[in-house]
């Protein structure tokens, strides 16, 4: 078998792509429904509906692009074990990165850094898909905190006495999470490339 042939992690790659693309779509459409909302409050009552139930689909294929995300994720560091075997990061302890409360501010950086780390020692196209890479980290990592924090902003304004949202804010946040969900599908398309011209290179 070749090394190509028993990646693990290609298939689920392309899937989640689609998924990130997906929820891209989803993405800008809740943004335009809440530009209206703001802008045109009498024409947005018309579309409320529609509005809510776009808004249950896109968090279903939002959470389950994350799910997918974490299988991507422990099954790229189980083909990462194939190219390096001193690689330092085992599958489990990348979902722990991940999904371990304040352990992952660090650890969701130095999963991603590693990785860029790593193959930055290649040459050629791998070497450039690397230097994307660590370009894209930081971007990323403001994106999501920053994404984050305005959120968690405008769900305590909805709880609140009046459960209005500061439309000023919700039109800032609009952009934010259009611009994470791009940063997530870029980090799935950069190292899903990464590892498959790797493979190839390997059978070369």
């Amino acid at each position: 078998m070749t090394a190509y042939k028993s990646l693990k992690s290609t298939g689920i790659c392309k899937l989640l792509i689609r998924l990130f693309r997906i929820s891209l779509g989803f993405t800008i459409s809740s943004s335009l429904f809440s530009l209206i909302e703001v802008l045109l409050p009498s024409v947005y009552q018309n579309i409320a509906l529609i509005d809510a139930l776009q808004a249950i689909v896109g968090f279903l294929v939002h959470l389950t692009s994350f799910v997918v995300f974490m299988i991507w994720m422990y099954r790229i560091h189980v083909d990462l074990k194939i190219f390096f075997t001193d690689y330092p990061i085992t599958p489990g302890g990348s979902l722990a990165r991940y999904l371990i409360p304040f352990y992952n501010i660090w650890g969701i950086w130095n999963t991603l850094s590693t990785f860029a780390e790593r193959f930055s020692k290649e040459s050629g196209d791998i070497k450039e898909l690397s230097d994307n890479l660590k370009k894209l980290i930081p971007l990323f990592y403001a994106l999501s905190f920053i994404s984050n924090a305005l959120n968690r902003l405008l769900l305590k304004q909805a709880l609140s006495g009046d459960g209005q949202m500061n439309p000023i804010l919700l039109l800032i946040t609009c952009p934010i999470d259009i611009g994470l969900t791009i940063a997530f599908l870029e980090l799935a398309k950069t190292m899903g490339s990464t590892i498959t011209k790797k493979a190839k290179r390997e059978i070369a």
